[in-house]
Parts: structure tokens; sequence; C-alpha cells
């Protein structure tokens, strides 16, 4: 009894971890798209208006690689050990190993 409770506690953990994968890609593409937008938005404004949406735009695509190296970090964790949480401190990126 006690192994079909830990096998569908296994089964909820992975598809809940699928779901947060599915909402971190979403995400990322959502802030890519903004920045793309801004960009384009940015053509025939004046000086100060580019400036601004350019830095608008930049901080988006950080935010859609800051999204894109947590799901890359999440994955492998993912199939390794479900149903172990994975900490704030764990994720991985340039410059912070």
């Amino acid at each position: 009894m006690r192994t079909r409770g830990l096998a569908l506690w296994a089964h909820a953990d992975d598809q809940s971890l699928k779901e947060i994968r599915s909402l971190i890609e979403g995400d990322a593409k959502c802030w890519r798209h903004a920045a793309g937008h801004y960009r384009r938005f940015a053509k025939g404004r004046t000086l100060a208006e580019k400036a601004e949406m350019n830095l608008l735009s930049a901080v988006f695509l950080e935010r859609a690689k800051l999204h894109e190296i947590l799901l890359s970090n999440l994955r492998p964790r993912a199939s390794r050990a479900v149903g172990r949480p994975i900490g704030i401190d764990s994720i991985r990126t340039p410059g912070r190993h």
C-alpha cells in the first residue's frame, strides 16, 4: 500500500514539474516577444524615446535569458529527482557556479 502511495506522489510531482517547466518556457517566450516589440516600436522615435525603448528591450531580453537558464537547470534535476525541492540557490547563471 505504501509503494502505491509513493508512486502516486511521484506522478503528482512529475506533473507539477511539467507544469512549472511549461510556465517558465511560456514566460521566456513572452519576454522575448516584448523585447522585439519594443525594438521595432523604437524605430522612428526621438532619440530619448529610442534610448528608453532600447533599454526596456535589453531588460526584457535579460529576463528571457534568465527564464531560459532556469528552464535548462530545471530539466536535468527534474528527471533525476522527482519530489526533491529545487532551491533558488541551486540555479546556475553565467558567472555563478
